[in-house]
């Protein structure tokens, strides 16, 4: 009797993804629709998806190259910090802009019948193309300075977990965000507050035993020390993956699961 639950409950989840998969054009419009409003009207157009995170490269390189005076002597400390600056504007973005897309899509929702879940993956994957942007300033760079390594070979992979880790807050928090909607309050200390618990402009190993601790357990620790490992081969500690592997397994799937049973009520609570 366990079994012909699971196998139906599998089916089900499976049978939702195929409706994802036949309603794609539909991702494609909202993509198209998103990039255009962000861009297409403002006087420096897709330069944003550049200027963003290059401004908070400049600002943050010097607060602690010159401010705190942090020393790092591997290879230029701009790559250091743009090796965490792209991922972690894509998790940001991400969280700003799908958390409440069931909110801000209830027109649509009433209007056509469709699976909602596809409004995250729309959103999620804005941010992806914002990403690939500076990835390809980054890569052009480093062929440049002739620093490709065969560890580029899994930049797909990474860029993959970086997208399922982003994914992970909005995905909650847009489901119970439709009834508490206090929730959507929590997005801008979790961006403050999480950017300083993330290894972007700092080393772990110049942190405190037990502060190293909490960092190891944010999930963006391990998705940014996999980028640099791919990008320049630094050493990886194995334990950086406990995190990122957890958190899409507990609260990934199952929040995929719980938003497809949430799907049939969204229209009655927005």
């Amino acid at each position: 009797m366990n079994t012909t639950r699971i196998t139906a409950l599998n089916y089900t989840t499976r049978e939702y993804f195929l409706q994802i998969y036949d309603h794609r054009h539909i991702i494609k419009s909202l993509v198209r629709r998103d990039l255009k409003i962000k861009y297409s009207q403002s006087v420096l157009g897709w330069s944003w998806a550049f200027i963003q995170p290059v401004t908070a490269l400049i600002i943050y390189s010097i607060f602690f190259r010159y401010v705190f005076d942090f020393q790092f002597d591997k290879y230029p400390y701009a790559l250091y910090v743009l090796s965490g600056i792209l991922p972690w504007h894509m998790f940001s973005q991400n969280l700003h802009q799908s958390s409440g897309v069931l909110l801000s899509e209830q027109e649509l929702i009433r209007k056509i019948a469709f699976p909602k879940f596809i409004l995250l993956l729309a959103k999620s994957i804005v941010s992806l193309i914002e990403l690939s942007f500076g990835l390809i300033l980054l890569l052009i760079y480093l062929t440049i300075q002739s620093r490709i390594s065969w560890y580029i070979l899994l930049l797909p992979a990474v860029i993959l977990i970086n997208h399922l880790v982003s994914m992970i807050i909005p995905i909650w928090i847009s489901q119970f965000s439709v009834k508490k909607r206090d929730l959507l309050h929590l997005i801008p200390y979790l961006v403050n507050f999480g950017i300083w618990l993330t290894p972007i402009f700092y080393t772990i190993e110049n942190t405190p035993k037990f502060l190293s601790t909490i960092i190891y357990a944010n999930p963006m620790t391990g998705v940014i020390l996999t980028y640099r490992l791919v990008l320049f081969g630094d050493p990886f500690p194995l334990e950086a993956l406990i995190s990122p592997a957890v958190c899409i397994g507990l609260f990934l799937l199952p929040g995929i699961a719980l938003f497809k049973n949430f799907d049939k009520k969204i229209v009655d609570h927005i």
